[in-house]
């Protein structure tokens, strides 16, 4: 990698400047990303294309903002609306993959990984939503592939020393960044870092230099309509899961609930085990009964 000039000032909130600057500095770290900022011509591309696109706003302020569209499909006004609500929308061919979070401190243009996580989805019309995520082992090939991967890549790209957080896809010894940002991981993920008993983010420690901490994370559900809730499917099943370690959200009875973004929720549990195996069954579990449906709702 070529290391560029020192772009401390720089805004990194924009995805088409990430994207850019990722593609600059490694080749293959990127996506692959193309820039639209004609509704038109993105509409010509996707009726040609026979793969699915990964849409995103090239500024969004929530998370999970991203749009799957699938060949000789249309997509719904609403979601065309949001999706040029910044000017602009960013685009790539779908990465087969496992997506992850990427957490670490930048110390001298070299990437320290913290604390990462893998992250597990459900589809939701045009969107993939994010319902867990669960640390893997330390000593693991999937951190020693990410902390390996990004090494570099701050110092490439000129980003500033201090917190990073990264979105990647990784595929067998393949690892695409989908987004950074330079700044301390969102909640969930500090807080998770805290029930695993690392120090994440608030330090330097590498990852790969803790021993036996076994594995946590957390699990949501969504609701699939509006609706004022009446009750849930076996409350009592969902919490006897052998990794559930407490409630983190639950409604009550009576509590009107609608979908949101694509990353919020509306019943969490935190996850804790020291078997990754079985941590992984319960969620396995939850996926289940999360397409089933756990929420009786009243729509009036």
């Amino acid at each position: 990698m070529t290391v560029t000039d020192p772009a401390d000032g720089r805004d990194w909130s924009g995805k088409a400047a990430q994207a850019e600057a990722v593609a600059a500095a490694d080749p293959s770290l990127a996506l692959g990303v193309r820039v639209y900022d004609d509704p038109e011509e993105l509409a010509v591309r996707l009726g040609e294309s026979r793969l699915t696109t990964v849409l995103r706003p090239e500024f969004t302020e929530d998370m999970g903002s991203a749009v799957f569209h699938r060949p000789d499909t249309v997509l719904a006004p609403a979601v065309t609306e949001e999706l040029w609500a910044a000017g602009r929308v960013v685009a790539h061919t779908f990465r087969p993959g496992v997506p992850h979070f990427a957490n670490g401190t930048v110390r001298d243009g070299l990437f320290v990984l913290t604390d990462c996580w893998r992250c597990f989805t459900l589809p939701e019309r045009e969107h993939w939503a994010l319902t867990s995520v669960i640390n893997p082992a330390p000593d693991s090939a999937t951190t020693g592939l990410l902390a390996r991967r990004l090494r570099q890549l701050p110092g490439a790209i000129g980003l500033p020393d201090g917190p990073l957080h990264l979105e990647v896809v990784v595929d067998a010894d393949e690892v695409a960044v989908v987004k950074f940002l330079p700044r301390v991981a969102a909640y969930p993920l500090p807080e998770l870092c805290a029930l695993l008993g690392v120090e994440g983010q608030a330090s330097d420690r590498p990852y790969d230099s803790y021993r036996d901490i076994g594995f946590a994370g957390d699990y949501s559900f969504r609701v699939p309509h509006p609706g004022r809730l009446t009750g849930i499917e076996d409350l009592p099943g969902l919490r006897e899961r052998p990794s559930f370690a407490a409630d983190e959200l639950i409604p009550e009875p009576g509590e009107w609930l609608e979908p949101g973004a694509n990353e919020s929720a509306q019943m969490t549990f935190l996850l804790r085990h020291s078997d990754e195996f079985t941590i992984h069954a319960d969620v396995e579990h939850y996926q289940h009964r999360h397409r089933q449906g756990v929420f009786r709702l009243a729509t009036s």
